[in-house]
């Protein structure tokens, strides 16, 4: 059930686009999506996010260019929090000496992800913080596409499918036409 982008459109190896030297590469968040509801009804598909049963996709964005890099699931909300779904194949992809940005959700791997509290100066908080706020931006993205946007009734199978599809027409729109505000990382 899980979509891993094998499009040339999102490659993990983008993260170097502009790379400027820094530790972290990326931003790391989740993003949930609502599904109709399953039976029997089970507590692992629960979002808190929308207090109803939803799918959750990883996805990292490049910090110098907010190029999607990363796309991983779909992952039933209420059995796999943020830190789970990372550890389960991003973690691994992480070279030693790189690390990633992302929020409170991943506290627990402070060698491979800065969580906002460990900003060590002012300046640092607000890099963190706007390239968190360009992140949203992608998955708002997401969100505009109605497949993504209502209550999937679909084969909960081709749910990946139809977000990778999304994701890829958002990097190609990034790309071309929709670019992402800049930050300064």
């Amino acid at each position: 059930m899980h979509y891993l982008s094998s499009s040339t459109q999102i490659r993990w190896e983008n993260r170097f686009r502009g790379d400027k030297g820094k530790l972290c590469k990326i931003t790391l968040d989740g993003t949930d999506f609502r599904i109709q509801q399953l039976l029997p009804w089970s507590k692992k598909w629960y979002s808190h996010k929308f207090k109803g049963p939803g799918v959750r996709y990883e996805v990292a964005l490049c910090i110098q260019t907010g190029d999607i890099v990363w796309i991983n699931g779909p992952y039933p909300c209420g059995a796999w929090p943020d830190m789970k779904i990372f550890r389960h194949r991003l973690f691994h992809r992480i070279p030693p000496g790189e690390s990633a940005e992302g929020d409170a959700g991943y506290r627990g791997a402070p060698n491979k992800i800065r969580t906002p509290g460990m900003a060590v100066s002012l300046a640092d908080r607000r890099a963190k913080r706007r390239a968190a706020q360009r992140h949203e931006t992608v998955n708002r993205r997401f969100k505009q596409w109605g497949v993504l946007k209502q209550v999937y009734r679909h084969d909960i199978d081709r749910h990946g499918v139809h977000f990778g599809c999304v994701a890829v027409l958002t990097q190609l729109a990034i790309e071309n036409c929709e670019p992402l505000f800049s930050t300064t990382y």
